[in-house]
């Protein structure tokens, strides 16, 4: 299925639905950001038509905003390269004995 068939330029591209609200064309600024969206949310088929067709782009602006927020895309990997911060209450107990410094 082609995804030129599915997405309608008369219609939002993000939320592909004709409301009250007006749309806006995405300058090519704007679609390179909503591409990178499409990224972070793994919407392949979004990204694929943004990058394949000629355009203008037509969106809402509240779409817009919303989609590309990326403090809103929830995070799918558990590890994303930063090292976790052990805290103290985590760690095992402490064994006084063993480990003060003073009792040595």
């Amino acid at each position: 299925m082609s995804t030129h068939s599915i997405i309608d330029n008369s219609k939002c591209v993000i939320c592909l639905r004709k409301t009250q609200e007006s749309l806006v064309q995405l300058t090519h600024k704007g679609v390179t950001t909503v591409t990178s969206s499409c990224v972070a949310r793994g919407m392949r088929e979004l990204e694929a038509h943004l990058n394949e067709s000629p355009g203008p782009f037509a969106v809402h602006s509240s779409c817009r905003k919303r989609f590309t927020d990326l403090r809103k895309v929830p995070s799918t990997c558990a590890d994303d390269g930063v090292p976790v911060k052990r805290l103290r209450y985590t760690n095992d107990v402490f064994d006084w004995k063993k480990m003060c410094f003073f009792c040595q």
